[in-house]
């Protein structure tokens, strides 16, 4: 299976990100990508409204910038039907924090996938990235302890799930 990587392109990825998200959620036994709630809310949400500014009195424009540099930091892999198989991802348009979203059968790109987000999403300033793996994503668990990258004890969760009794 080859694969190739591009620069993610807004009028035709983002329903084929959405779709892989969709259809790779059933296939793990628990979540490991986003779910599309979470890819909605990040470009309708989070990106026009608490982009690089992050000001309360913040311009259609600057909504305009944040939403161009949030594109500009994802890429998407292929396959040689031109399915999306995985893609890194970004909720905020600044530098620092990556998710990397991938089809169960595409675990392969894992290492390629980080090292495009080491080169180019990694915060320059401060010498670092930060890389959200769930505890029970083994392939990816192996993958950043074999890079030397070591678990944040004040960013331990990014998405929970609340039980509601009665």
């Amino acid at each position: 299976m080859t694969t190739k990587h591009r620069k993610y392109k807004p009028d035709q990825d983002f329903l084929r990100v959405r779709d892989l998200l969709v259809n790779t959620y059933p296939t793990f036994e628990r979540p490991v990508n986003w779910r599309i709630e979470r890819w909605n809310y990040a470009r309708y949400l989070v990106v026009p409204y608490l982009g690089p500014g992050r000001t309360t009195n913040h311009t259609p424009e600057d909504s305009l910038e944040s939403i161009r540099l949030w594109e500009d930091a994802l890429r998407v892999w292929e396959n040689d039907e031109g399915d999306i198989v995985g893609a890194v991802t970004v909720e905020y348009p600044w530098p620092g924090e990556v998710f990397l979203q991938r089809h169960p059968h595409y675990d392969a790109l894992l290492d390629e996938m980080l090292c495009h987000a080491e080169e180019t999403l990694a915060d320059k300033k401060n010498n670092t990235i930060g890389v959200y793996i769930y505890d029970h994503d083994e392939p990816l668990q192996a993958l950043a302890r074999q890079r030397g990258y070591r678990q944040d004890a004040q960013r331990l969760e990014y998405d929970s799930e609340f039980v509601i009794n009665d």
